[in-house]
């Protein structure tokens, strides 16, 4: 069983309930020098799956050598007067059973970080870290180098986990030179470059926008590359374009269209597209087609209209289950000549990609090509 020490920054106190009140609150809004109660040093709530813990120790280290303990009381409270030297290490004792902290505390007010209004609770901690989470088992220490300011982003810890999944990402983000767009000058494995360029504080997807040199003729010359590529290895020439993650500017879009007549993906479509105006790339939506449509950008668009099976959650998003993927299909059938449209990564088991196609063909579905009429 692990605790917590946590406090919740209710300033409002009951002076009656003594030592019982505000158990989770931040004891040294009040109870600090200058302050309207008696000055304490460290002060907190310790907690076990949400309720209050009577009765677990606390054991306290500061940097002179010197230990302490605090028993915490019915509601789950501990505090002192007592004289530390910053910074502290903690531990929270009970049954038998220790729970430290990872690193070294550096104030005395446990709800800086823990607790439900604390910077470290799930609902406001500048990334996921809830139970399903990829992140909820990964130690605050292993993300943050400098937990005397965690919040401070130049010294999160992205590459250092993700070059180990990916042993490539330091090469992609540094030299190379097929893609000029994805050279990150400032990339290092304690840079904070991941956090600013692809997620935002609520670890959302973030659309970069179009590289910097963007232009009608990179997206051919780009395009001629590849095309160049397929022949060197004796490959036939695609007849159909789809962007990677479907994301691609507008000017792109329109470029690429007049080499490939049609487009396999669920679109972005830009502020000012309709009206044939400037583009506003900060108004952007993604278009799922329920049938073959031509485009404002000039391609005949396949759609991909029932996403992708997914069976973890990814960026925010639930997972995709095939009842899902079925779900859309059914609902696609309002409306003639509907489409049944997904991807499926090669990486997932045969099984379930058999149990999709099944599902849609049982659903009154047959899977054509995309050149059928």
């Amino acid at each position: 069983m692990r605790w917590l020490l946590v406090a919740l920054g209710l300033l409002a106190c009951v002076p009656a309930d003594g030592p019982m009140m505000r158990p989770g609150s931040d004891c040294l809004a009040c109870h600090s020098a200058g302050g309207s109660a008696t000055p304490w040093t460290v002060a907190g709530t310790v907690y076990a799956a949400g309720a209050a813990v009577a009765g677990a120790n606390v054991r306290i280290t500061d940097s002179a050598g010197s230990t302490f303990g605090l028993r915490t009381n019915r509601a789950g409270n501990f505090y002192t007067a007592e004289s530390v030297a910053f910074p502290l290490r903690v531990c929270v004792e009970r049954g038998g059973a220790a729970d430290c902290m990872e690193s070294v505390v550096s104030q005395g007010s446990c709800n800086t970080c823990h607790g439900p209004e604390g910077a470290a609770a799930p609902a406001n901690h500048p990334f996921p870290i809830e139970v399903t989470s990829k992140h909820a088992a990964i130690g605050c220490t292993q993300c943050h180098a400098d937990m005397a300011d965690p919040t401070n982003d130049a010294t999160f810890q992205c590459a250092s986990c993700h070059t180990a999944r990916t042993p490539l990402l330091a090469t992609n983000h540094t030299t190379h030179t097929s893609n000029p767009s994805l050279v990150v000058s400032e990339y290092s494995e304690g840079s904070d470059a991941c956090l600013r360029c692809h997620a935002d504080a609520q670890g959302d997807v973030v659309l970069d926008g179009p590289i910097p040199d963007d232009s009608a003729s990179y997206a051919a010359g780009r395009v001629e590359r590849g095309l160049q590529d397929f022949a060197a290895v004796g490959l036939p020439a695609p007849g159909i374009f789809e962007f990677p993650h479907y994301a691609g500017s507008a000017v792109d879009a329109r470029t690429i269209a007049t080499r490939f007549a049609t487009a396999y993906h669920r679109g972005l479509y830009f502020g000012g597209a309709l009206a044939q105006g400037p583009d506003d790339l900060s108004h952007v939506a993604g278009q799922f087609f329920p049938y073959a449509v031509h485009d404002v950008y000039g391609w005949k668009v396949l759609p991909e209209n029932l996403g992708n099976y997914e069976p973890l959650p990814q960026n925010n998003h639930p997972p995709r289950l095939p009842v899902d993927l079925l779900r859309n299909a059914n609902a696609a059938r309002v409306v003639r000549d509907g489409f049944a449209s997904f991807y499926f990564h090669p990486y997932y088991p045969l099984s379930v990609l058999k149990q999709i196609v099944g599902d849609v063909q049982a659903a009154g579905y047959t899977f054509v090509g995309p050149d059928a009429p």
